[in-house]
């Protein structure tokens, strides 16, 4: 090794120290919450980062979900396994929570969000009410749609054997940009 070889690594081991006591958490760059299923999976990719810096709260072992507190800032991210059904239990998703009460658990949200995204798919699979004929459903006046003899909103109820009110498939229509 030669003369500058040494001076490069030398360089590049202080420059490596230097970047390891500058460094403090990613709490403020990843503080935006998770909307939909693109998000949560873009957040498991950088969850380890995002961790380096946090200690263990409180955990939920029934649950798989862990609260954990950052040693910059004081953030609390709570972690769930939103893709449990991996082997091992799958990669670890965190994002901030705000607003804790000790006593309280927080509730986790990439369940829902997966959910959301995957009832998302299948209104699209099902396709818009086309008719001709009235969905079958008692007191029901839309169309049904193509395959089936009920609309979009009671063929979902029929399959998932979820009730969803008017008002509630509304929302969720709006919410998943469908209407």
């Amino acid at each position: 090794m030669s003369g500058c070889d040494v001076l490069i690594a030398l360089g590049l081991i202080a420059g490596a120290v230097f970047h390891m006591t500058m460094q403090s958490c990613l709490c403020e760059l990843y503080k935006k919450p998770l909307l939909t299923l693109t998000d949560v999976r873009e957040r498991c990719v950088i969850t380890k980062d995002i961790l380096a810096s946090c200690e263990t709260v409180k955990t939920n072992a029934k649950n798989w979900m862990e609260l954990t507190r950052c040693s910059y800032c004081d953030a609390y991210w709570l972690i769930e396994y939103p893709f449990s059904e991996h082997h091992g239990g799958g990669p670890q998703c965190a994002y901030r929570v705000t607003g804790l009460k000790p006593e309280h658990w927080p509730v986790g949200i990439t369940q829902k969000i997966r959910q959301l995204d995957e009832d998302r798919a299948f209104f699209d699979v099902l396709g818009p009410e086309v008719g001709p004929e009235n969905c079958q459903h008692v007191v029901c006046d839309r169309l049904r749609i193509s395959g089936s003899a009920f609309c979009i909103q009671h063929h979902f109820e029929s399959i998932t054997n979820c009730f969803t009110s008017n008002e509630l498939y509304s929302r969720v229509k709006r919410f998943l940009g469908l209407g």
